[in-house]
């Protein structure tokens, strides 16, 4: 008999099928042929009649979700890096467990006795994110936020990506979504990354995932869970976040096409098999028994 789960999100003026992290956790668990999964966007439409609920961020009012309903409740978020440590152990009281995606808000809990608190990273949905045959057009490739504001080693993600275009072209996009980021990622000879913050964001999932290019990433001063995703030099490659490491290293991997191939190739495999909303979700089905 299949399980009946929950699935309880609000994605706000979207659908649940589009391309965000909603769409990839519900499309994924629509294709699980042991479950059958309904989209909800307020816990407090959902009848008491599921075999699990699975909350997907934080909402205020999940403080309210009542004792004795709704269990086993889970709750992914990927975001907390954006709040206080103390809203993540608070809702380690709230929920059987607690998934985040930020590695050093899992481990800090697990150190203050949350021992219902892991850390479950990104992921990417292959559904989307693919390799394709497409001319490169490209030296260096990357969409999303330019944020300007948080500084180290003398550069935001702004200007290190201003000097990094303006030394080797290259294609900025912040709107692009769904099938046109894949495309731009196929046609670019290395993928960009710089995380704002200690977290490490879907895009380096969603651009090793696309299997289009060698993906250049920084490396944060502490450990962020990084060496546990993917191994450096053979899966993407790192930089120490300065301005004269990350233009040596972009050089070098495009002066030399088989090295950028070789690491591109190898990226892929690893992540299309440990790192897709499959594995997520297979990993959270296996701690509940489901």
């Amino acid at each position: 008999m299949k399980k009946k789960i929950a699935f309880i999100g609000d994605v706000g003026a979207g659908t649940i099928d589009d391309w965000h992290h909603y769409g990839f956790w519900f499309k994924t668990l629509k294709e699980c042929d042991r479950i059958e999964v309904t989209h909800y966007n307020r816990w407090q439409e959902v009848p008491e009649e599921y075999d699990f609920y699975f909350f997907i961020d934080y909402k205020q009012d999940q403080w309210t979700l009542p004792d004795d309903k709704y269990r086993p409740r889970v709750l992914f978020w990927w975001d907390a890096f954006h709040h206080m440590f103390s809203i993540t152990v608070q809702l380690a009281l709230v929920f059987d467990m607690v998934y985040v995606a930020e590695y050093l808000d899992a481990e800090h809990a697990q150190m203050a006795g949350f021992k219902n608190t892991q850390w479950l990273p990104g992921a990417f949905y292959p559904g989307l994110y693919k390799p394709l045959v497409l001319e490169k057009q490209h030296n260096i490739g990357f969409v999303g936020q330019l944020n300007d504001f948080v500084r180290r080693k003398g550069l935001t993600r702004k200007t290190a990506l201003e000097q990094l275009v303006k030394k080797f072209g290259g294609d900025v996009r912040w709107d692009l979504r769904g099938p046109g980021v894949n495309e731009l990622y196929n046609r670019s000879n290395l993928l960009w990354e710089r995380s704002i913050f200690a977290n490490i964001g879907t895009r380096l999932f969603e651009t090793v995932g696309s299997g289009g290019a060698m993906v250049l990433m920084n490396r944060f001063p502490c450990n962020n869970g990084l060496d546990q995703i993917g191994e450096d030099g053979v899966h993407f490659v790192t930089y120490d976040e300065t301005l004269e490491d990350m233009l040596e290293k972009a050089n070098h991997y495009l002066l030399y096409p088989e090295e950028r191939e070789k690491i591109r190739l190898a990226g892929y495999a690893h992540f299309l098999e440990n790192h897709t909303y499959r594995h997520r979700m297979e990993k959270i089905f296996m701690d509940f028994g489901i």
